[in-house]
Order: C-alpha cells, then structure tokens, then sequence
C-alpha cells in the first residue's frame, strides 16, 4: 500500500484480534506482495516500505494490544502513541538504515483542515470557495481536522474500511488545508501523490498532464503545483511492465521554494464515481503531501 499508510496500519493493528499472544497465536508474520514485475530486484526496497513496515509490526507484535480492523490514517488510531513510535522510528532509520531503501518520513506532525462537501455535478473543474481564495488560508469552519502526510478520504475497500469522510458522496469536491512553518526561505524536496498505485494490480499510469484521473491539484501559497511529467503517461497497466514514476516515494520529489514564516497549501480533491473502471483500478481517494 501506500508507504505512510502501511505504517500506520501496520502500527495499529490488533494482530489475530487479540491484545496478546497465547498457546493458539504465537507470532505473526509480514508478507511482501510484489506482483508486477520490476526492472531491477532493488525497486522491491524502493517501492514498498519494507523496513519502515518490518519495525511497525515488530513493535505490535511485541506489544500486543492495537485497534480490530484496518485504520488508514492516523486520525483513527492513537495519535499520541504514533507519534511516539514514529520519533523511535525515525531514530533507528537514522541510525541502522541510512544505506538502505527507507520509504517513509515524519507525519505526524501534519494537520489538515477539511473542507467539503461541495456538489460539482460531475464536473472536477468546478470551482468553490477554497480554490477562489486559493492564495489565502481558508476562514470557514472546516469539516474536520485529521492528520499525515497521506490522507485516505474514501478507502477503495470502503465500508470495510473507514476514510477520513464519514458519508463520502460521488459527485462531490472536497479542499484540504494546512499551514507549515519554515524557519528561513529555500527549496524543499516534498512528497505528492494522489493515487499511490498498489504493486499488485496491473493500475493504469496517470494520465499526461494531470495528477490523477480525478481532477486533483494543489496550490502552494497559492501557486498552482504542475504534475510530472510522467515517464508513461495514460498507459494501460500491464503486470509485465515494471513501475517508473507512478509513485511519490520512487520517483524525484517534488522541489518547492517556501517563504519565511508560514506557508499555505491547498489540495483540492474533486470525485465523480467511486466505482472503477476495472478491478485494477480502484478509485483510490486520497492525497499526500509532505516534507521529505
């Protein structure tokens, strides 16, 4: 899954339903599903977060307890025993991975306020209240507040699964928003993405000259943020035909220049249907953005 998600979800989950082991659960064990084929035996590592998720699930299997089901993001676990596994966490990788593929970075620490529904009819274009005054913090009340550096608004294996969006509504637009400190002006790299392409299924490339088959975008103190250029833009997935930049976490990150003081961002996350055009495709509604 999705590097910030896999970890979250890794962290919080209850192992076999239980809050311990016992003479029937006496251990676990993490699978690496890698389906589609890759270049080089490395993209494994640089894919998927393989380690970050090995300490994750040492750390719940260790010390039992966690929440039944599959928590997405952080919001619906507990924040502030994420947040501290995720300090030792990020420790070890500075000390034991520093060499190593390491497919994550601090999240806690992001707060975004939600803002939606909006009816756009079908149309992504369609414009509200946060896009016009893209260049300003957004002042109404907001939805919700959640939390990290990837947002699932609606999971693909809703309702299984919950989302950030209580009652998530096709046709509908939603804005995210959230403000970030920089002691001093410069570039930075930063993580975005909009549908992280699980490497299970044969998923469609995005389509050139946009983010997402959605309609996504993001604004950074009210610049509009280009997509990439995407190495295979609009291709038909095929299982045979390795990854190149489909996803944040192998591909360059995104540099943007941040002023002193407080920068805004804005994403904007417009659906129309949740049903995919195959299995291979799910409507994945979710966003990241974060600092690298």
């Amino acid at each position: 899954m999705d590097p910030l998600e896999a970890v979250t979800t890794i962290f919080n989950r209850k192992i076999a339903d239980k809050e311990k082991g016992d003479e029937s659960t006496l251990g676990g064990t993490i699978c690496m599903w890698h389906d589609r084929a890759v270049s080089k035996e490395d993209d494994i590592l640089n894919m998927n977060p393989v380690y970050p998720g090995m300490l994750a699930f040492a750390e719940r299997s260790w010390k039992g307890g966690g929440v039944s089901g599959w928590v997405a993001n952080i919001s619906n676990g507990d924040e502030d025993a994420f947040a501290e596994f995720e300090s030792r966490l990020l420790d070890n990788k500075q000390l034991y991975f520093k060499d190593k593929p390491f497919g994550y970075v601090k999240q806690s620490g992001m707060q975004w306020k939600l803002y939606g529904p909006f009816d756009n009819g079908g149309d992504v274009h369609k414009k509200f209240f946060p896009e016009i005054q893209s260049a300003e913090p957004v002042k109404k009340q907001p939805y919700k507040q959640v939390t990290g550096g990837t947002i699932v608004l609606r999971h693909w294996w809703a309702p299984l699964i919950k989302g950030a969006i209580e009652e998530p509504k096709e046709n509908t637009t939603w804005y995210a928003s959230t403000n970030i400190w920089m002691d001093g002006a410069g570039e930075r790299e930063c993580w975005i993405g909009f549908n992280n392409l699980s490497r299970s299924p044969a998923t469609d490339s995005p389509p050139a000259g946009a983010w997402d088959e959605k309609g996504s975008t993001i604004w950074v103190n009210g610049n509009l943020m280009p997509p990439p250029v995407w190495l295979r833009g609009g291709q038909r997935g095929n299982a045979e035909v390795p990854l190149m930049d489909e996803g944040y976490e192998y591909r360059e990150p995104v540099k943007i220049y941040f002023q002193n003081g407080w920068n805004t961002v804005l994403i904007k996350a417009p659906v129309t249907t949740f049903k995919g055009k195959n299995w291979q495709n799910p409507v994945k509604w979710m966003f990241t953005f974060v600092l690298k």
